[in-house]
């Protein structure tokens, strides 16, 4: 099906979710005022159709959370975090991409979450994600849309490997001189 959107508010947008995914998306009265348009120049899939519009809405500055069940959540989209995102335990791979925000936990065995691992998503997050370090267990929560959860889990698996030794040892037999004079002569 074609979707052409002609500056259609919030509003608007998520009554045609609603149609599409079967789901009672619950709406806080603040939600931005906007006038979002789309051209699809083509048809689309259902999937693809509901990706746009998550992510039209997302761009508006309106965040959507699933609550379990039938229904969603229509927030403003500033302090994700305060707005209880369902969190995700196992991995975001398995997940169709959305832009709906969600939680989740990454610990790492070789990275340091604070000086490494955070510097390192942080061109990732959208502008109205969150991150939180837990230092003792050397673990980063980050809350933002699943597409960007996916992207970051993916780096992670990749730099969180143990490093290669950069050194070399090797052993020289040594015939006419004691270990010990030739160590005292390098220093």
């Amino acid at each position: 099906q074609e979707l052409v959107l002609v500056e259609d508010s919030a509003d608007q947008v998520i009554k045609l979710l609603e149609a599409m995914t079967q789901k009672i998306i619950l709406r806080r009265q603040d939600l931005p005022v906007t006038k979002i348009s789309f051209d699809s120049r083509g048809s689309l899939t259902k999937r693809e159709a509901v990706l746009a519009l998550e992510s039209l809405l997302t761009l508006n500055g309106v965040m959507l959370t699933d609550m379990g069940g039938r229904f969603m959540k229509a927030v403003p989209a500033t302090n994700v975090n305060t707005h209880v995102p369902q969190m995700i335990a196992g991995s975001t791979l398995e997940l169709d991409a959305s832009q709906q925000i969600y939680a989740k936990l990454f610990r790492f065995d070789y990275l340091n979450a604070e000086q490494s691992a955070a510097p390192l998503i942080q061109p990732m997050l959208s502008q109205n994600s969150s991150v939180v370090p837990f230092p003792k267990s050397n673990a980063l929560l980050v809350t933002d849309a699943l597409v960007n959860l996916q992207r970051i889990e993916t780096i992670l698996i990749e730099a969180d490997q143990a490093q290669d030794v950069r050194e070399s040892i090797k052993f020289i037999k040594l015939d006419f001189i004691q270990a010990s004079e030739m160590q005292d002569r390098i220093e």
